[in-house]
């Protein structure tokens, strides 16, 4: 897990981050980024734990008015929207626009396994256009924490100084 490595370098280039704590994330680890959060008093930090009725998920839509860029699957997304679900290519699109309406800059919202195709759609949005971006799925599925490592590629990519859809689509 690149996580706490991802995150500090972030920091460094003066980036917000919104990061999840998965289990192999270590309470050590936790308090190393909450350490350098400190040090960069210029962004902001969030963290969600992998706990859905956790206060501090809860903390997560007043965290996405600073975001530059929320990688939501359909299940976050549909939280974070205020929705009671985001299945079809149609939600995803109104629960990317509810999401930026709390301020993230761009949302990505992973449509992936959940949705009913033969592909994994994912949309970009950054407030004036819907970019869709699909490829085909692989079965048998088993791709716990495919979100976490891609939305630690885009953290990588945005740390290499990348524009937020660069280091997306990338």
């Amino acid at each position: 897990y690149d996580h706490p490595r991802l995150v500090i370098e972030a920091f460094e280039y003066g980036l917000n981050v919104i990061t999840e704590k998965p289990a192999g994330v270590y309470t050590r680890q936790v308090r190393e980024m909450i350490a350098e959060s400190e040090k960069h008093p210029e962004v902001v930090f969030g963290m969600m734990f992998n706990q859905r009725t956790n206060s501090v998920y809860k903390k997560m839509r007043e965290l996405v008015m600073s975001a530059d860029v929320i990688t939501p699957n359909t299940i976050e997304a549909a939280y974070l929207a205020d929705m009671p679900k985001v299945n079809s290519l149609e939600e995803i699109k109104e629960a990317a626009g509810r999401i930026k309406e709390l301020g993230a800059k761009c949302v990505v919202i992973k449509g992936g396994e959940r949705m009913e195709r033969d592909e994994a759609i994912d949309i970009f949005y950054d407030g004036k256009e819907f970019r869709e971006m699909s490829a085909k799925k692989i079965y048998p599925s088993y791709n716990h924490g495919a979100g976490c490592t891609y939305s630690a590629a885009v953290t990588a990519g945005l740390a290499n100084g990348l524009s937020v859809e660069d280091a997306v689509v990338q």
